[in-house]
């Protein structure tokens, strides 16, 4: 049974301890960047959203305007 150099298994033991702390950055850092391009996907979806209810609401107070202007010529051509 031969044993190995101390300085040969703690050589060995660094670099994994490296590599596991690369890796661990690595994944630290595609979970920034996935959680960067979500947040940019869901903000783009809110201002979306945000300009399609500013439609729908000038939409509405037209029609509440077309409904009301109706009914004021509705009532006038009867007096």
């Amino acid at each position: 049974m031969s044993q190995q150099p101390v300085h040969a298994v703690s050589g060995r033991l660094i670099l994994l301890i490296k590599s596991g702390y690369w890796l661990a950055l690595l994944i630290i850092a595609a979970m920034v960047v996935a959680s960067f391009i979500l947040l940019q996907q869901v903000m783009s979806t809110q201002r979306h959203n945000q300009a399609l209810l500013d439609i729908v609401s000038t939409q509405k107070a037209l029609s509440q305007r077309i409904v009301f202007l109706a009914g004021a010529t509705g009532s006038a051509s009867r007096d």
